[in-house]
């Protein structure tokens, strides 16, 4: 005997309709935090872009200052050293003028037939002294009486200009009985000297 399976089918039941997991609406805020998300790190790149522009440029601009002084100083430097040739050029004119002016005394008194005071002018001119230079000189009573004038870049080199004179032969009996000292409390680099020997 055979034996029947029966089955009870219910042609009026209603099928359940397949749901995602995810609803559409679920979707479509996930790609709008993820849109949102990369819009964020798009500003922020941005950003972090911007301040390294911005870094950049004070730097160059630091680059540039920097630049424009080390330029300004070569050119002080330059200035400075272009003045002070000058300063030397201008102290070598007066020293040839010096030397100048001693050299036509000299002539004068060879003119004049009088050697000794040209040996007195000779004798000083080989004791010369560096930063000191005279512009005038004056011997009367063949010698025993003696005035000088001149320029010195310092004061103390004055006493030792005349202690220098007074090592040679010519001048050692002459003494230095008056000094008179110009333009100390100026500021300037020089300091102009009288002297007076007998």
């Amino acid at each position: 005997m055979m034996q029947f399976f029966k089955q009870k089918i219910n042609l009026y039941q209603k099928t359940q309709a397949y749901l995602p997991t995810l609803s559409a609406m679920r979707i479509m805020q996930i790609w709008l935090a993820l849109l949102a998300l990369l819009i964020i790190s798009a500003f922020i790149h941005k950003l972090i872009l911007i301040n390294h522009v911005k870094e950049i440029e004070t730097l160059k601009e630091e680059q540039s200052q920097e630049n424009s002084e080390l330029l300004e100083l070569s050119q002080n430097k330059k200035v400075n050293n272009v003045v002070k040739a000058k300063n030397e050029m201008i102290l070598l004119k007066e020293k040839i003028a010096d030397i100048d002016s001693i050299v036509s005394q000299l002539k004068q008194l060879e003119d004049e037939d009088r050697s000794p005071f040209s040996f007195y002018v000779e004798s000083i001119a080989m004791r010369h002294v560096k930063g000191t230079y005279l512009a005038y000189i004056n011997l009367q009573d063949e010698g025993r009486r003696m005035s000088f004038s001149g320029v010195a870049l310092e004061p103390q080199l004055v006493p030792i200009m005349v202690q220098s004179w007074q090592k040679s032969p010519s001048i050692i009996s002459t003494q230095v009985k008056k000094v008179r000292l110009d333009n100390l409390k100026q500021d300037k680099d020089y300091v102009k000297f009288n002297l007076q020997a007998e």
